[in-house]
């Protein structure tokens, strides 16, 4: 898949929000563990599925960039009751 240098210009144009709010957020979930990571360059690590959307709802569910992680930590532990 790609690198995690493209998906962030990609996510700021389709949610019409500014590179520097995405790179932060990329950073933090980095910095968490939370999407992969790896060198840089030819050697940065090629982001998954799980990565991109893990960004993609961080990006839409938090304000604060530096509060990504646990926001998406508190989303993963959501479960869905079925109650039809």
């Amino acid at each position: 898949m790609a690198l995690l240098s493209d998906l962030i210009p990609a996510i700021a144009s389709v949610e019409g929000i500014e590179e520097s709010f995405v790179l932060g957020v990329a950073r933090y979930l980095r910095e968490a563990g939370l999407i992969s990571q790896a060198g840089r360059g030819r050697g940065a690590a090629r982001m998954v599925p799980r990565d991109a959307a893990a960004l993609l709802i961080a990006v839409n569910a938090t304000v604060l960039a530096k509060d990504a992680p646990s926001v998406l930590r508190q989303l993963a532990e959501f479960t869905w009751k079925d109650e039809r």
